[in-house]
């Protein structure tokens, strides 16, 4: 009797854990979906904060919600999900997510370091090492030491062609410098994502193309939903817009974008 008492408390036990590993995947897999999205990181948060409920143990699964903590601007629960990943296992992108959390609190020591410990780890992801040398290009423009910082961003773009954020970050150093040099930079992305155009935009007029430069811009009048974490390049660009039918005499088509500004706030 004891015996089938026992067996079906197994039984039970061993139910109840195989449902719970199966939520934690499913949580787990919807919060990655949400976070590379990146369109509703609270929807992220919350099944990334079920995965690790169900499986506490799993380091991937820390990480990743130290990421989705961290994107929604909570860097000290970020890093206690950190140092939780850190507990179980020594993966190097343990570095390259602290390298990320003391950049978000504007540590650029601890960030450089975190990094460059990061990226002196031995076969890193290449993804990771993506993240580590926008963190390193990053705190390096930062402290002004533009020909390094877009040495790191290049190297980057050499790993990955479609990073976006080494690319749009490259091209800002070079438009202090050589505008039409951000603009080839610019021009390489494979994809024109609205806040690229807007780059691409402004340092066209910056160049003294003008008319590209309104031929790139009047793409994303209008398209304001497309900024939605990003409305200083929004305005930025309109700017440019603005003034690029001024230099051209095209007074009224200026005007009407600087009626658009002011109604954007």
């Amino acid at each position: 009797m004891r015996f089938f008492v026992v067996l079906i408390a197994l039984l039970t036990f061993g139910g109840v854990a195989g449902a719970q590993f199966k939520e934690a995947q499913t949580s787990f897999s919807r919060c990655v979906e949400f976070y590379l999205r990146q369109d509703n990181p609270q929807i992220a948060e919350q099944f990334c904060n079920t995965a690790v409920q169900f499986n506490p143990e799993s380091a991937e699964y820390q990480r990743l919600y130290a990421r989705v903590l961290l994107s929604n601007a909570k860097p000290d629960a970020a890093e206690g999900a950190l140092a939780n990943a850190r507990s179980r296992d020594a993966s190097p992108e343990n570095d390259v997510i602290a390298s990320e959390i003391a950049l978000f609190r504007n540590d650029l020591p601890a960030a450089l370091d975190a990094s460059n410990a990061a990226l002196s780890t031995p076969n890193l992801a290449r993804l990771e090492t993506i993240r580590a040398l926008r963190v390193s290009g990053t705190v390096l423009a930062k402290q002004s030491v533009d020909d390094e910082a877009i040495r790191v961003f290049e190297r980057a773009l050499t790993l990955d062609a479609r990073d976006i954020k080494s690319r749009r970050a490259a091209a800002d150093l070079y438009l202090k410098r050589d505008p039409k040099k951000a603009v080839q930079t610019l021009e390489g992305a494979p994809l024109k994502t609205a806040p690229v155009l807007a780059d691409l935009g402004r340092a066209q007029w910056v160049a003294g193309d003008l008319t590209a430069a309104i031929a790139t811009l009047e793409g994303i009048t209008g398209k304001a939903q497309s900024f939605s974490s990003e409305r200083e390049t929004y305005q930025r660009a309109l700017g440019a817009l603005t003034y690029a039918y001024y230099g051209q005499g095209r007074f009224n088509e200026g005007g009407r974008v600087l009626t658009l500004m002011d109604n954007q706030g």
